[in-house]
């Protein structure tokens, strides 16, 4: 006898058990608010992790999240699920939501509080609000009571008949046996039209209405399915935007910091540069406490240890075609509208070209930032480049040597644009953007252009990124 296939469920989760032998639960688990059909998420002591299977039977991360410590929740059991609210992070589990409610409460001392609820919310089929269910169960209801109603007059039929048989008894056998068949052929016929009745009844009114509801929601489901399968093709994670710290930087909700690739805000944190407020308003207003979609180019993390990332808000059908990430990437956005400039540093340089024709069109438009010239008000790659400025003040010396080293020394100077070399071999500039045309990530403090008043956060780099 052959050896019976593994099913996709017994697959999925043995794979996720090799993939965490640590793993102290594998169940139905989604990140959201929405139970996702065939996504499975291992519990870990760290955190929750999804996964669904591909096409070719290999697993597909769909996300994750680390568990909260001392937070405090909302949690809603229903029968065949429960949904979880803490910290800003929602997820859903299966049957064993009151196992992971135990463990975060023991565990990571998180406290949680059931979500109240009227009368009739309490009641099946009224719990999710939904309703196409209120009208699924209501129906449900009336059937149950039809149905019941049905039995109660059977056997109150079946009662009379009997009551009339026992006073009929003294009768002769003949007409005794004749009753019993006209009993039986009433019993018979009350039967079947009771069936038939019930036949009708079992039929709701609006059995097209719930059968276009049904199809909706499977082709919601598959939809949502393909989705994420793309979404792991093209290497996005979703995530969950906690806070924003400014214009191109934000928070997730584990705690990780974003720095968007490829764009350059206004400053509006420890120092100020015009726009720099609108543009960190602006990416608030789009991102904080929304779920996103983050892509890496090539670097993962900058020098402060930030992921550095592409931000999709949908994600794509072809991540490289232009009209989707006008429409659908937030880095192309603040671009779009005015609010970054384009700031390439390579090897991340998959969507330079885009974002630099993205700001001349917006320069041409005078948009956002580039109303305050045709510079914009930031650092990018627009910004025209350092040319030569002529200085010739060496003093008339009688020796043409020396009047020839004079000038060799000043052109040396002059290239560094606004700067200038005093005899002690120290560069001053007027500002961070005149310093930054030269030396684009800043200077350390050992370096002849090194100010301490360009160092605004005292951390012995002036002028950084």
């Amino acid at each position: 006898m052959g050896q019976q296939k593994e099913s996709d469920s017994q697959l999925i989760k043995r794979l996720i058990k090799e993939k965490h032998p640590d793993v102290w639960l594998i169940e139905f688990a989604s990140i959201g608010e929405k139970l996702n059909a065939g996504e499975y998420g291992a519990f870990t002591k760290e955190g929750l992790i999804t996964y669904m299977l591909s096409k070719e039977k290999k697993l597909i991360k769909t996300g994750e999240i680390s568990w909260p410590t001392e937070k405090i929740g909302e949690v809603d059991h229903f029968a065949i699920k429960s949904i979880f609210s803490i910290d800003g992070i929602k997820f859903v589990t299966g049957n064993h939501g009151k196992e992971v409610q135990k463990f975060l409460e023991g565990e990571k001392k998180d406290i949680f509080t059931k979500i109240p609820r009227a009368f009739y919310q309490k009641i099946f089929g009224f719990r999710s609000g939904k309703l196409w269910k209120q009208v699924t169960a209501v129906i449900g209801y009336l059937l149950i009571i039809i149905f019941l109603i049905g039995i109660f007059t059977g056997n109150d039929s079946e009662t009379e008949v009997n009551h009339t048989n026992k006073e009929k008894a003294v009768e002769t056998n003949s007409e005794v046996k004749n009753q019993n068949e006209v009993a039986k052929k009433e019993s018979k016929s009350s039967e079947q039209d009771k069936q038939e009745v019930e036949k009708v009844a079992s039929e709701p009114k609006n059995k097209e209405a719930s059968e276009k509801i049904a199809a909706e929601q499977k082709a919601k489901q598959e939809a949502e399915k393909k989705q994420k399968e793309k979404a792991a093709n093209l290497g996005l994670v979703a995530a969950t935007v906690a806070r924003v710290v400014d214009g191109d930087t934000f928070e997730l909700s584990d705690g990780q910091k974003v720095r968007m690739i490829g764009v350059n805000t206004p400053e509006s944190t420890t120092r100020t540069e015009e726009y720099g407020k609108e543009a960190s308003s602006y990416t608030k207003s789009k991102l904080e406490g929304k779920q996103v979609w983050l892509q890496k180019d090539v670097s993962e993390t900058d020098r402060y240890g930030r992921l550095l990332r592409i931000v999709w808000l949908q994600i794509p059908n072809d991540d490289m075609n232009e009209s989707e990430i006008r429409s659908k990437m937030f880095n192309a956005d603040l671009v779009i509208n005015g609010y970054a400039e384009p700031s390439t540093y390579p090897p991340d340089v998959k969507y330079a070209e885009y974002f630099r024709k993205f700001a001349r069109e917006a320069r041409e438009k005078e948009v956002g930032l580039w109303a305050y010239g045709e510079n914009g008000t930031t650092r990018g790659d627009l910004d025209p480049k350092s040319s030569s400025q002529s200085s010739n003040n060496s003093s008339s010396n009688t020796s043409s040597n020396s009047r020839s080293s004079s000038n060799s020394s000043n052109n040396s100077n002059s290239s560094s644009g606004s700067s200038a070399t005093s005899s002690g071999g120290t560069e001053y500039f007027k500002n961070c953007t005149e310093l930054r045309k030269k030396y684009p990530e800043g200077v350390p403090s050992d370096h002849p252009a090194y100010a301490s008043k360009h160092d605004r956060d005292k951390d012995g780099w002036a002028c950084e990124r």
